[in-house]
């Protein structure tokens, strides 16, 4: 490889990461607003654990004390997963 080649391919390299370290900027900035916007639809979420049986089973609205566990566990797994890549992404 001559010394012209060689200088075309290194802008060509140049170029490249130049674009990758800039998606990778873009996809940081959208995790982060997915973040958010999963603390934000949580925040709607009541903060207590389903009452005990009999008390209120339509805690969620669900219309059964079963699905208003379901959900429970649902929304309890996301904000596990959101604690989880919280600490990846910021060392926290």
């Amino acid at each position: 490889m001559n010394k012209p080649q060689l200088e075309v391919l290194v802008d060509l390299l140049s170029v490249d990461l130049l674009s990758a370290e800039k998606r990778i900027k873009e996809l940081e900035a959208e995790n982060e607003r997915l973040r958010e916007d999963c603390k934000f639809l949580l925040s709607f979420a009541p903060e207590d654990a389903v009452p005990e049986l009999g008390h209120d089973p339509t805690f969620y609205y669900t219309g059964t004390y079963g699905g208003d566990l379901k959900l429970q566990e649902r929304i309890d797994g996301i904000k596990a997963k959101l604690e989880e890549h919280s600490d990846d992404c910021h060392g926290e």
